[in-house]
């Protein structure tokens, strides 16, 4: 059974095969994954190095973890599995990605208000129909005040 095995604190120059004759030190390897900016190409810091064996992976982790190269002590450790996708993409700890964790940093459509114009001469008795009720509520009162 395969086993991955995370590598990182990489330099943004490394490559898969830099780290494929690292590891094959050790043992073969079945596949190295860097993961790299889309824009640039270049490495993100880090990736997966694919081993066949669980033992043998455990060995990298020993051999490898604090290692100097290029420069930088390597972090080393087995992979944890990979969470099962839920019908929401979710990005880490499994919260929905984006601003809101309401609906996923998308903004919702809001509903159109018709227009209402601010003239007192488009409603046949002058007054502007934002503040009819008002205006309606407000001689009630004054009728009772009487």
């Amino acid at each position: 059974m395969t086993e991955r095995v995370y590598v990182g604190n990489l330099s943004e120059t490394t490559t898969a095969q830099e780290i494929e004759g690292l590891f094959t030190q050790v043992g073969t390897v079945v596949s190295v994954k860097l993961v790299t900016d889309h824009k640039t190409g270049k490495c993100r810091g880090f990736g997966f190095v694919t081993i066949e064996e669980t033992e043998l992976a455990q060995a990298m982790v020993e051999k490898f973890n604090g290692h100097d190269f290029q420069g930088k002590a390597l972090k080393v450790e087995i992979a944890q599995a990979k969470a099962p996708e839920t019908s929401e993409s979710t990005g880490r700890n499994n919260r929905p990605r984006g601003k809101s964790s309401t609906n996923g940093g998308a903004r919702q459509p809001q509903p159109r208000r018709e227009a209402v114009s601010s003239t007192s001469q488009d409603t046949p008795s002058g007054i502007d129909p934002r503040w009819a009720a008002l205006l309606a509520v407000k001689e009630k009162l004054e009728l009772t005040k009487v």
